[in-house]
């Protein structure tokens, strides 16, 4: 029986009592540092735990550092490696997901596709090890690659006029991204034989990837906007204002002659064509042509014809003082039956003599 002295207890039963509360403790701490050992074991020896701790790291930088892969063919004299990257981390925005490959895994290797969004980016192999802690063994990511086979460059091309610069991401390019040179328009096809008339140049690039901004400039250092469907025609519409009025009164009076030539009966044909031939260059070829076929001229009616309307698609300053003129004008001809409207397309070379416009070659289409 414990005795008290003025209510305290005895020294030898503090002291035991200590001692009591210290080895249970200890005991105690112990047996929780086992238990927890125990449950990191267990932990680890779970596939998903080396799965979760691998996941909660990855980033695209890690994929960037397991392979070089991502810029095979680029052509990095207009996309450096920094852009490159910049546009793969924009394409990598998803979350990253895993799927176990079932049929390339075993029992003591499990092999995991890593995605992000529909993307195969990689792939991790899960090994278990043969060592074991309280019988359970741990998996370890043993080997881990990246896959940048999704990455795709495109080539692709720009046609401008000749005369046109093109630059991509301020680089601007030489003879050696041309693929096509001196391509003629199609517009002016009929008369490159005897003219020199301006062309085409094409230009491809790549492979690069994302969006590829071509940048044009004109002749005069004007920057130019092409759309996916530019039509580069539209570059040919190069007179002044000035030589504009003058070609819309020559065409308007050169059409309606020809007009009244072609509607001219055999009495007066001579004289409609003399008159058609101060419009056109003197002993020139297309006024040599008309001049021939004056002995084999047929006519087919004798009402007249009358010019309706007149639309001048296309005025061209090709040098030299001479001028492409695309022409489309409506004709009215009063026949047996009544008032026949057809169309009619030309195009005109126009040449400056003497400060007065002519008539130099001239096709239908």
């Amino acid at each position: 029986m414990n005795k008290r002295k003025n209510g305290i207890f005895s020294r030898p039963f503090l002291i035991g009592l200590i001692i009591y509360i210290v080895l249970f403790f200890l005991i105690a701490g112990v047996g929780l540092a086992v238990l927890w050992d125990f449950l990191g074991a267990y932990e680890n020896s779970r596939p998903q735990t080396a799965l979760d701790n691998y996941m909660e790291h990855l980033t695209v930088d890690h994929l960037f550092g397991l392979s070089q892969d991502y810029m095979p063919d680029f052509d990095q004299n207009l996309q450096n490696e920094a852009a490159c990257r910049e546009i793969i981390r924009n394409q990598l925005s998803d979350k990253f997901t895993y799927a176990k490959n079932v049929s390339k895994s075993t029992d003591g290797q499990w092999i995991y596709a890593l995605r992000c969004g529909s993307k195969i980016v990689g792939e991790i192999t899960l090994t278990h090890e043969e060592k074991s802690r309280y019988g359970f063994s741990d998996w370890k990511v043993s080997k881990e690659t990246a896959d940048f086979s999704w990455v795709k460059g495109e080539k692709q091309t720009i046609t401008v006029p000749s005369e046109f610069s093109v630059s991509v991401n301020g680089i601007l390019l030489d003879e050696t991204y041309v693929t096509k040179d001196n391509v003629p328009y199609p517009e002016m096809k009929e008369f490159y034989k005897d003219y020199h008339l301006p062309h085409l140049t094409t230009y491809e690039v790549g492979p690069l990837l994302g969006e590829v901004d071509f940048e044009v400039k004109d002749r005069t250092g004007a920057a130019v906007v092409l759309g996916d469907s530019a039509d580069l025609s539209e570059f040919l519409n190069n007179c002044t204002d000035e030589e504009r009025n003058s070609l819309e009164q020559f065409l308007d009076t050169y059409i309606k002659l020809f007009v009244t030539y072609g509607g001219s009966n055999k009495n007066n044909v001579a004289a409609n064509f003399n008159k058609l031939a101060q419009y056109m260059v003197k002993n020139g070829e297309l006024a040599n042509r008309f001049r021939s076929a004056l002995s084999n001229y047929e006519y087919a009616q004798n009402k007249g014809n009358t010019v309706a309307s007149m639309t001048i698609n296309r005025m061209v300053n090709i040098g030299e003082d001479r001028y492409l003129c695309d022409v489309t004008y409506l004709v009215d001809t009063n026949g047996k039956n009544g008032v026949v409207r057809t169309t009619n397309n030309v195009k005109i070379i126009v040449v400056k003599q003497g400060g007065k416009l002519l008539a130099e070659a001239m096709t239908g289409y």
